[in-house]
């Protein structure tokens, strides 16, 4: 057969084609390849997404957080910055130069928009899998991801967070006697928007050798909140205080304690007669409706549809006296 350029026209690719669309002279009446539709819909990885998985989605976010940074600061962003900074470095510009209302604005417009609320909400709440959990540890840290997990109860994903607990019926568990009237106006006071049972609201006591306990321990913003709080707790032998939030957003496992806690009540402090300082700190894992976050509002909303579990916990703190001393210097 003699080939005729004419009658096989280039495509828009500068590729051969069959006259009139077609694949071939025998092709069927419509000239419609048999697999077209589905190659149309196959999705085509890069060959970092196939061999780096979540670890290649974490840098991508990472990527796309740091050009969101860099398009803020604008003319300010020198070509120094934009080559060597860290997105540290660059939310530390931010700040210097009065950004940080920008910022606030452009994270909340996105994290707030229909479609980011209903992926939040999916993924934490009825369609929360394994997967969000691992994600959840990798990039907030293991008790912000810990606590959504145990939220999900008999569904909870990674039961070895809570191997050195102690699981607690409610407010009304022997173990917790002495704090039976606290804990009972605490749990009442904080799920009073979700109409639950608080005589069915469980609890977790976690002991002073768990790991949760031990990460606390050497959190910098607990450390402060002991430096800062010396003299009440010394005196009253209790206090209240919050987890800072670090960086422009909240995010990342810099904020673990910050996510997974917030605030929290510190009771029953005193020291032993070897010097080590004992502490509980208590919580309850719920959702201000009113507060303008996107992800306390998509947890709110969970909570409310029943895919959330309330919970308190219970934190038995022991800081020997050589940590303490390093604390109080």
């Amino acid at each position: 057969m003699v080939w005729d350029e004419s009658k096989h026209p280039r495509d828009n690719e500068g590729k051969f084609t069959y006259k009139n669309g077609g694949d071939s002279e025998n092709n069927s009446e419509n000239n419609t390849p048999i697999l077209k539709g589905r190659i149309e819909k196959t999705e085509v990885k890069s060959p970092a997404e196939i061999l780096y998985g979540d670890a290649y989605k974490k840098e991508k976010a990472e990527n796309e957080y740091r050009s969101n940074l860099l398009n803020i600061l604008g003319n300010l962003a020198t070509p120094a910055m934009i080559m060597y900074a860290t997105n540290k470095q660059l939310e530390n510009e931010i700040k210097k130069n009065g950004l940080i209302n920008t910022v606030k604005k452009v994270v909340n417009v996105a994290l707030n928009s229909k479609p980011a609320q209903k992926a939040i909400r999916n993924n934490i709440g009825e369609n929360y899998k394994k997967g969000v959990n691992w994600m959840t540890q990798h990039t907030m840290g293991k008790d912000t991801a810990g606590m959504l997990d145990l939220s999900h109860g008999i569904n909870m994903n990674d039961r070895d967070y809570i191997k050195d607990a102690i699981s607690l019926d409610n407010y009304n568990d022997p173990s917790v006697a002495s704090d039976r009237e606290y804990l009972k106006k605490k749990v009442s006071e904080q799920f009073k928007d979700y109409n639950f049972d608080i005589n069915k609201i469980k609890g977790y006591f976690f002991k002073s050798d768990s790991e949760p306990v031990q990460r606390l321990i050497e959190n910098k913003d607990f450390q402060d909140m002991i430096r800062n709080h010396k003299d009440e707790m010394l005196k009253e032998g209790k206090f209240s205080g919050g987890f800072k939030k670090h960086g422009l957003i909240g995010l990342g496992v810099d904020n673990n304690f910050h996510n997974a806690i917030g605030k929290a009540d510190f009771r029953n402090i005193y020291q032993d007669k070897e010097g080590n300082l004992h502490v509980k700190m208590y919580d309850t894992y719920d959702f201000n409706k009113d507060e303008d976050n996107a992800f306390v509002r998509a947890g709110a909303d969970q909570m409310e549809k029943g895919n959330l579990k309330p919970y308190f916990s219970i934190y038995d703190i022991i800081i020997p006296k050589n940590k303490l001393d390093e604390i109080w210097k």
